[in-house]
């Protein structure tokens, strides 16, 4: 049986979208200080429950403007929902959203009320 065209490259696509959604959001989480990650921990580990793809190794981006790096990471999600659990991965971007609004409000400071 001979596989379905563009079947490989449609699961090409959703790693790719994978690893650069998890890149995003790792290097966002490392651009705070340790005691405000959580809620992207929480983002990082729905977003592994949302997809059944392995985990791929992150791949380094720039840290420098974490505005891109939310941009960047949600472009992701929602390519990685066009080939994907289109619920579990909405669920991720309405987190992803929350954690960045709550971001921005607090100045960095994350999970601090």
């Amino acid at each position: 049986m001979r596989p379905v065209r563009g079947a490989s490259t449609r699961q090409e696509a959703r790693g790719e979208a994978y690893r650069a959604a998890r890149s995003n959001l790792t290097a966002l989480q490392a651009s705070l200080p340790a005691f405000s990650t959580l809620s992207y921990t929480e983002v990082l580990l729905t977003l592994e429950a949302a997809t059944d793809l392995p985990i791929p190794a992150a791949e380094p981006v720039a840290t420098g403007d974490r505005d891109r790096l939310y941009v960047h990471a949600r472009s992701a999600v929602e390519r990685l929902a066009e080939h994907g659990d289109r619920l579990g991965l909405e669920l991720v971007i309405a987190d992803l959203d929350a954690v960045w609004s709550d971001d921005v409000r607090t100045g960095g400071a994350g999970d601090l009320p």
